[in-house]
């Protein structure tokens, strides 16, 4: 219930009052100071509380009364979670990452209703989890998943705001932000394809017509998973050489150009179907599909797990699926802008395509350097004669087509410079 407050104001004089009720804030019962303003005499400031009093107790009964009732009528986290998954409309990568950190979540948390997430619960969600990642050392970096796990707990509890389930949400309180659970993680610097990597790639599937478009594919598109798969014929124009079609993780619409290479391999898929082993003439069943299989379906052919496999049959360093879309943007990166860049790769914020650019950067300033130091003309004889030229030259860079192509490197570029010299 609310009580009186008062002190001395020494700076204008007379009595400073308050009417202080308690709160609860986070789980935690709190005090909630509610100026009455300046009184000439305790009498006076008694007065103008009497008069609030009543409707602040009213208030406070009102709302003690609603928490109770929200707290028999919640669900728990293992019955509101399906319920939340059946009413996302996700693409299906993002969906299959959400349920394995909602079959984790329920694990833990399960039997908790959803008024009992507390930050201190999800405090101590988080220091176990994390526990659970450092107890295996040989495991992965459990930093990622933990944040991941805990955007999808504020999820949650975002849509059960929406529905009148809770009437506040632990993760929107100013001294507990979803930020303050966040783990600090080091920005990994995305795999980038060399053209060797890229040549024997694909010269080790030229026998397996499937495998060699689905990864050209990748490469000159920086697709996702998701959206190469359900690529279909009616998203294509040949003509204009664009592919146009709606991302399933974000739901935008996107635009991407056609590489010349990549023109050239759509041209003959809409011909022939590339098969595990030939290319075969295509059925009527299989003209929705761009990637499908005999029957006309979709692609379902695990690459994720295939590509790493071949790269480390070849001797090639450990090359995941989505490297490919890493190529693709970095390659493209020094030719375009970055809204240009952030549009080809259907990102919703510049921020998850700011890497890429720097990257781009980076090659771009190599380049420079190479020339530079061609056209200064310095013979690497004055420094030492036992050092030969090419120890002081840089390492060639490849060019990337407007289109996002591969153009090999740019060493033709380089000597006839140095023949202009």
């Amino acid at each position: 219930m609310a009580t009186l407050v008062t002190k001395q104001d020494k700076l204008n004089g007379g009595i400073k009052a308050w009417a202080v009720t308690s709160v609860s804030t986070s789980g935690k019962r709190a005090r909630s100071y509610i100026p009455l303003g300046n009184f000439a005499t305790k009498r006076d400031a008694q007065r103008e509380f009497n008069r609030i009093k009543d409707e602040l107790n009213r208030s406070r009964v009102r709302e003690i009364h609603q928490q109770q009732t929200q707290h028999r009528t919640s669900p728990t986290l293992a019955v509101a979670v399906p319920e939340y998954v059946a009413s996302w409309r996700k693409s299906q990568g993002g969906l299959d990452r959400s349920k394995l950190s909602l079959r984790y979540i329920v694990k833990r948390l399960g039997h908790l209703k959803l008024t009992e997430v507390t930050p201190p619960v999800v405090e101590k969600y988080t220091a176990e989890r994390l526990q659970d990642y450092s107890s295996n050392p040989n495991g992965p970096d459990g930093r990622r998943t933990c944040n991941l796990e805990i955007n999808t707990l504020a999820a949650v509890m975002t849509w059960a705001l929406k529905r009148g389930i809770i009437s506040k949400h632990p993760f929107k309180d100013d001294a507990h932000p979803i930020a303050s659970y966040h783990v600090q993680v080091k920005e990994k610097t995305p795999t980038v394809l060399t053209n060797n990597e890229i040549k024997l790639l694909a010269e080790a599937l030229m026998d397996k017509p499937h495998g060699l478009t689905v990864l050209l594919g990748y490469l000159f598109t920086g697709m996702r998973k998701d959206e190469l798969t359900q690529l279909t014929w009616d998203m294509i124009d040949i003509n204009s050489g664009t592919i146009r079609f709606t991302t399933p993780k974000t739901g935008k619409p996107r635009v991407i150009p056609i590489a010349p290479h990549y023109q050239a391999i759509l041209l003959r898929m809409k011909r022939e179907w590339p098969g595990p082993k030939n290319w075969l003439e295509r059925k009527p069943s299989q003209m929705k599909y761009v990637y499908c299989d005999s029957n006309g379906k979709p692609f379902t052919w695990n690459m994720g797990h295939f590509i790493p496999r071949l790269a480390k049959k070849l001797g090639l360093r450990n090359i995941h699926l989505h490297a490919l879309r890493h190529t693709f943007a970095t390659r493209l990166a020094p030719h375009v802008s970055g809204f240009e860049l952030q549009q080809a790769l259907g990102h919703s914020s510049i921020r998850m395509t700011q890497r890429y650019v720097n990257l781009g950067i980076t090659d771009t300033m190599k380049l420079g350097l190479e020339k530079m130091t061609i056209s200064i003309g310095l013979d690497s004889q004055m420094v030492d004669s036992r050092v030969d030229d090419s120890v002081l030259k840089l390492p060639a860079v490849q060019k990337p087509l407007n289109n996002g192509g591969v153009d090999g490197d740019r060493t033709r570029d380089l000597l006839r410079d140095r023949q202009a010299l």
